[in-house]
């Protein structure tokens, strides 16, 4: 969500000459984030497959391949049909039984063909898989109900359908050559499913007019070590007994975590690597803020206008001669600079360029050194070529995780309409448009921005969108502000608004009597207007020993009573207990998954106390 700024930000005087150090502060681009960057020279930074459930017949579908081996299976409250497919190179065997007729369909293969059928006293079914390369179909009828499961090919393609007499779930799984598709119908519901593969995934979709579930790949959720550090660090609390008495829990995903750019601690933002470190922490949600190109195509990056910091650009001669400023060295007490918009360049262009930490080198004299300035509590160690994407390319990741999005639209840095004819409605509906086509669920995507009018414009023509967009509210950067935020609070609710976004600092203040961390009159305004609550930034401020110091941005509201990192649990215990935050943007997700399992947090509105 930053933008990197020689300004002197606060109480912060920013010293800038060739060869001495330097320390500043960068206010983040639209979220005002200020980030105190380090380098040993002058350095800144800146639902669903429901498996319909019916009174008399709940059917469940199953299916997976390890090298052709897929696996189906159904059962209703009176009779159940069990189907089972397994192949070694191309062997499928479905079985179906109920209580008072059976079916039993059996199927054998040599070279990747299968046949499967089942009969019943009164009524069959007949389905038959056929594979040359990796291609099953299965079909199913019945008059009341019928679970049919087959397919296996002999380099794996497994499909499986159910039906029940109210409503229908379909689940179904495309291979590394195949894609395969499984319907099925009820009488008043269904639910259609469709796969297709990128380099051998499979990605199951489900909507249906309950909702939707997904099938989530990644079941072993790693929270690492720094949870444990944390809450080691921490004082003698019941909060703190209460954190380690989880330590040896099993963890799952929480749509209470929400990924900011990726795992931008480590990782460089906004990559695939950042984000497969994300869903593996446990991640619900996972960030792309948008931007786009020369071709008016959608990509992921922070800022229009941070390719020169964020990517390898400047160490391309073709592309860095297209950049809006081209790099200058430091000198006569000058900083470096640079400028590099994704506007500069076209969509195919920007899929050639490796992202790295975001950070620069204000004392370079080149081009390469230009390149450092990660800061010394973060780490260079994944920074070797961080794979950019545009949006459809993120939005088909995610999807194969079986995850949430939270796209934000941003405030163009570029003269709009841009090249004559892309307005800003255009940009934001064309991001809303490429979730649509991918036929994604609207309850799957959480669009942010901190424009008013961005979020105004999904209520009026994305009503199923704006369901859950947030309003990221910059208007509390100012006293003024703070205060007419605070007196218009309600007027935002009138507008349609249901999730205002502010920075995790604005949520707080410190009760002097007591000197304990308390919901702020901002968010005690928030609560009696009836919005709903999504912050930002955890884990972008280093070890908060130095906070104080650096007059951290994102511990403003607190710095005086904030002196160990294991009061970060503190910090987020009264977030998530007492502001009732529904999500939390971490640049370390796996610290928020920890403290949210601990609790029983699902996030989202999933939580009877604050949906």
């Amino acid at each position: 969500m930053v933008h990197i700024s020689a300004l002197a930000l606060g109480a912060l005087a920013l010293s800038l000459a060739v060869a001495a150090p330097i320390e500043e502060v960068a206010r983040h681009e639209e979220h005002y984030d200020m980030v105190t960057r380090y380098t040993t020279m002058s350095t800144t930074i800146c639902p669903s497959s429901h498996a319909s459930s019916a009174a008399i017949g709940p059917a469940v579908s199953q299916a997976g391949s390890a090298n052709g081996t897929a696996i189906a299976q159904s059962s209703p409250a009176t009779r159940s049909a069990v189907s089972q497919a397994a192949s070694a190179s191309g062997t499928a065997i479905a079985q179906s039984s109920t209580a008072t007729r059976s079916a039993v369909s059996q199927a054998a293969t040599a070279s990747g063909t299968a046949v499967a059928q089942s009969s019943t006293s009164t009524r069959s079914a007949v389905s038959q898989a056929a594979s040359a390369s990796g291609t099953a179909v299965a079909q199913s009828s019945a008059a009341t109900r019928s679970a049919v499961s087959q397919a296996a090919t002999a380099n794996g393609t497994a499909i499986a359908q159910s039906s029940t007499a109210t409503r229908s779930a379909v689940s179904q799984a495309a291979s590394a050559s195949g894609t395969a598709v499984a319907q099925s119908s009820a009488a008043t519901r269904s639910a259609a499913s469709q796969a297709a593969t990128a380099n051998g995934t499979a990605v199951t979709q489900a909507a249906m007019a309950t909702g939707s579930a997904l099938n989530r790949p990644i079941k072993n959720i790693q929270p690492g070590v720094r949870p444990y550090f944390l809450v080691n660090n921490m004082t003698d609390s019941p909060l703190k007994r209460k954190l380690q008495s989880c330590s040896e829990m099993p963890f799952s995903t929480t749509d209470f975590t929400v990924s900011h750019r990726g795992a931008a601690l480590q990782f460089p933002e906004h990559t695939v690597e950042g984000r497969a470190a994300a869903a593996r922490q446990g991640a619900g949600i996972i960030e792309c803020d948008i931007t786009f190109t020369k071709d008016q195509e959608l990509v992921c990056r922070h800022s229009q206008c941070d390719l020169h910091t964020s990517t390898n650009i400047l160490l391309i001669p073709e592309l860095a001669a297209k950049c809006n400023q081209t790099f200058v060295p430091a000198a006569n007490g000058k900083p470096a600079s640079a400028q590099c918009c994704t506007s500069d360049i076209t969509l195919a262009e920007f899929k050639t360029l490796c992202g790295k930490q975001d950070g620069f080198n204000a004392s370079a004299t080149n081009v390469q050194d230009y390149q450092n300035g990660t800061p010394n509590w973060r780490t260079d160690l994944y920074s070797t070529c961080g794979t950019v994407t545009s949006h459809k390319d993120y939005i088909q990741e995610i999807n194969r995780f079986g995850l949430s999005y939270t796209p934000e639209t941003k405030a163009p840095l570029v003269q709009m309409p841009f090249q004559g004819n892309f307005t800003q409605d255009m940009y934001v509906q064309k991001a809303v448009n490429e979730y649509k086509e991918a036929g994604i669920h609207p309850s799957r995507v959480w669009f942010q921005s901190f424009l008013l009018r961005d979020v105004l414009y999904w209520i009026k023509n994305e009503p199923e969108f704006a369901k859950q967009a947030m309003y990221l509210d910059d208007r509390v950067e100012t006293d003024a502000g703070y205060k007419a935020a605070v007196a218009a609070m309600q007027d935002i609710a009138n507008q349609g608004v249901k999730l205002i976004a502010p920075a995790f600092p604005y949520l707080l203040a410190v009760d002097n009597s007591t000197k304990k961390i308390v919901p702020s009159d901002y968010a005690i305004a928030a609560q009696k207007a009836g919005l709903k609550f999504i912050t930002w930034s955890f884990e972008r401020s280093g070890p908060l020993a130095k906070v104080a110091k650096a007059k951290d941005y994102y511990y403003s509201t607190i710095l005086d009573v904030i002196k160990t990192d294991g009061q970060m649990y503190e910090v987020l215990d009264v977030l998530a207990q007492q502001v009732k935050i529904v999500g939390f943007f971490s640049d370390w997700p796996a610290t928020i998954t920890y403290y949210a399992n601990c609790m029983g947090l699902k996030g989202g509105f999933a939580d009877a106390d604050r949906n």
